[in-house]
Formats: structure tokens, sequence, C-alpha cells
């Protein structure tokens, strides 16, 4: 009975925090010190034994912390309730002449915004790449990929991610964001928009 009673509270508890922690940084670390927290309690769990019959604890404590680890990333694009920002107010207005300024583009140009940063006193044109001009790393790279899935439905399914941000076998210990690849640029990604499709010979020779 009590060890039931242990469950439900962890369970309970996990998911208070699991949908009350919204911020990144926060939950991310909130998940780093239940996870140490509860691998020390595992190492004594001989000792707690003594004075509790259910290793539920330290367990409970653990996976609590893995899965706020896991899940930092979940409320990213999370705005409190506001609506996405017209391009006036993005901190950036030079835009190239001729840059398209359609809602799709709006919308493009907002999620840049949002997982990259654009810079206010650069101008931004359609040959502009993310990778070598913006300084997007691999992992904004992602976000913004998913992002893009999600927002308009387009099928990424010939997109490679080494082809525009290759990896070399040391980018892992000394955190390099990669090698040089081939350019992502607006243009491309607008087109892809356009599409709803993701077409690599095609979009690269824009």
């Amino acid at each position: 009975m009590i060890y039931w009673v242990q469950l439900l509270f962890f369970l309970s508890l996990y998911l208070f925090l699991y949908y009350q922690i919204k911020d990144r940084f926060f939950r991310k670390w909130s998940g780093l010190v239940l996870l140490m927290g509860g691998l020390v309690l595992i190492l004594w769990l001989p000792y707690m034994m003594l004075f509790f019959s259910t290793p539920i604890i330290s367990i409970g404590t653990f996976l609590m912390g893995v899965g706020l680890f896991v899940t930092q990333n979940k409320y990213r694009r999370l705005r409190s309730g506001l609506p996405l920002h017209p391009l006036r107010r993005m901190g950036t207005t030079n835009l190239a002449d001729g840059f398209p300024c359609d809602s799709d583009m709006q919308e493009l140009l907002n999620l840049l915004h949002e997982e990259i940063g654009l810079p206010k006193h650069r101008v931004i044109s359609l040959d502009m790449a993310i990778n070598l001009d913006l300084g997007c790393s691999r992992g904004e790279a992602r976000y913004l990929i998913k992002a893009l899935r999600q927002d308009f439905g387009i099928d990424f399914s010939e997109y490679r991610s080494c082809r525009y941000f290759p990896l070399s076998i040391f980018d892992g210990l000394l955190g390099s964001k990669g090698g040089v690849g081939e350019p992502l640029t607006i243009a491309m990604l607008y087109q892809a928009i356009k599409a709803r499709r993701w077409e690599t010979w095609t979009l690269e020779g824009l």
C-alpha cells in the first residue's frame, strides 16, 4: 500500500513539474538537479533501505530529472500568449529591394528571428545563408526545420542536415559548429514553403 502511495505521489509531482516549468533554462537545470540527486540517492540505496521499505524515492527522483532534462525544449517556442510580431517590430527593418513581404515570408522571418536571431544592422536578402552569414548552428537549424515542418507541413524527407552543417570527429569534444557546408539560404527556405516540399537540387539551383 505504501509503495503505491509513493508511486502516485511521484507521478503527480512529475506531472505538476512537467506542465508548470516552461522556462527552458529552469527546466534544464531542475532536471539536472533532480537527476544528480536521484543518482546520489541510488548510490546510498543500501543505507536508505534501512529507513524506507522501497527504493521509489531515489528512483523516482532520478526519473523525474531525466524526464525534465530530456524535454527541456518542449516549450521552446512558447511566447506568453502574444501573437507573432510583424516585420516592423522585429528589431530589423533592413530588407533588400524586391524582398517578398507576403504572409509566408513574414512567418519565415519570424521563425528565423526566434530560432537564430536576425541582425539589426545588416540588409536581409534572399541569398543570405543562415549557416554561413547568420551563424546558425546545427542544433538551431534542427529546431528551425522542425518548426517549418510543423507550421507549414513541409515534406523534408530529402533534407540532409550534414550537407549544410557537416560534422567532424572533433566537433562533439570541442563544441564546434562543424565544418563549412553548402549555403542554406533564405530563398531556399522560402521556396520550400511555397512548394511545401524540400527538393535539394531544385532549391540549390536557385
